[in-house]
């Protein structure tokens, strides 16, 4: 058992992917990025309204990031203490202005990781995460309402870093982002004898597959 993640809700982890790893991803994404905007593509464009990320690029269980998520499935289950089997990975673009909604997660988003692979102005990813743990009953925050309650610690992030957090628990978002733009990667999972236990691959046959 990891105390530090078990007592404080995150634990994050410096340099977690190697150069090559982030390099590879970055690049990747980039040119995805590239692509979509010489493109005109908006097949990737989410455009849910109000939702935690309303009007961005998303890319729900992409192969290479699930190769990742696959690859570093026992070091992360080694890190935490815990049996743990993939459920799904989300990568987001965010554009200038665009922030992170407070708001925990789904079943599937059980025990999450948030790593940023570009950023554009070299600054810190900061990622904010509650002190306390979600009641029964889920409140719909405002960025406003949750950090005036103080009680929230700010990560800071660079290309390798990965926060590990309990995403179903606690609240986590970021403020409208400053710089052009921010990839950010995430991996989640769920314990294999948890009570998440049938959300194992995001209740796919597999990681790789889309989500029927």
């Amino acid at each position: 058992m990891n105390k530090e993640f078990e007592e404080n809700g995150y634990f994050v982890v410096k340099d977690f992917f190697d150069k090559t790893t982030i390099n590879l991803l970055s690049t990747y994404f980039d040119i995805k990025y590239k692509i979509i905007k010489y493109e005109n593509n908006r097949s990737n464009f989410s455009t849910i309204e109000g939702g935690d990320f309303a009007n961005s690029y998303i890319f729900y269980a992409d192969h290479l990031t699930e190769s990742v998520l696959l690859k570093n499935g026992q070091k992360i289950s080694n890190l935490l203490g815990k049996n743990l089997i993939p459920t799904y990975t989300f990568a987001r673009i965010y554009e200038t202005g665009q922030p992170l909604l407070p708001h925990t997660d789904r079943p599937s988003c059980e025990i999450s990781a948030t790593c940023p692979i570009f950023l554009s102005d070299n600054k810190p990813s900061i990622i904010y995460i509650s002190n306390f743990t979600r009641s029964s009953e889920k409140k719909n925050y405002t960025i406003d309402e949750i950090m005036a309650t103080n009680a929230y610690t700010a990560v800071e992030l660079y290309p390798g870093d990965v926060m590990f957090y309990k995403g179903c628990e606690r609240y986590h978002w970021r403020l409208p982002l400053e710089s052009d733009y921010l990839i950010q990667f995430f991996m989640h999972a769920v314990q294999i004898d948890g009570i998440h236990k049938d959300h194992a691959f995001d209740k796919r046959p597999y990681l790789g597959f889309n989500k029927k």
